[in-house]
């Protein structure tokens, strides 16, 4: 879908949250909902003054990922562009804590247990060194 976005010359939006920079893959532009059970104006406020996380984003495998072979759980590497990653936090869908670990110039994030079918998002946060703001990004999994 992403390259197909990108030959028609389209601009596309993802089912990942986070907010748009100058890094960002503008075939799947990161969005935030805001409606449903996510309609709530306190988080509402912190989402909208989010700020992309400085890294660039490097999959262990693209999508979909097959639900048995080794790659799963995958892996997400973070290519800081910025120091100061040190605050980093990730969490999976159901807002868990992922283990995040520093792997020479770059932090790597990865489930413990392997993915279920369906879709998953590794979801990574830090705050801003402006009040209230914080760095934000996810990537979306698609579990065969």
């Amino acid at each position: 879908a992403r390259e197909l976005v990108a030959n028609l010359g389209y601009i596309g939006f993802g089912q990942n949250s986070g907010a748009i920079g100058p890094h960002s893959d503008f075939r799947a532009l990161p969005r935030f909902p805001a409606s449903g059970r996510f309609a709530n104006l306190e988080t509402l406020a912190t989402k909208l003054l989010s700020l992309p996380l400085p890294a660039s984003m490097h999959p262990s495998i693209d999508n979909p990922v097959p639900s048995k072979r080794s790659e799963n759980p995958p892996s997400l590497r973070l290519h800081p562009k910025v120091k100061g990653l040190d605050r980093l936090s990730c969490f999976n869908a159901n807002g868990e804590p992922l283990p995040v670990t520093i792997d020479g110039n770059s932090y790597l994030v990865r489930a413990t247990d392997k993915l279920s079918r369906g879709r998953h998002r590794y979801t990574c946060t830090m705050p801003s060194t402006q009040n209230g703001r914080y760095h934000w990004l996810s990537y979306q999994w698609l579990v065969q």
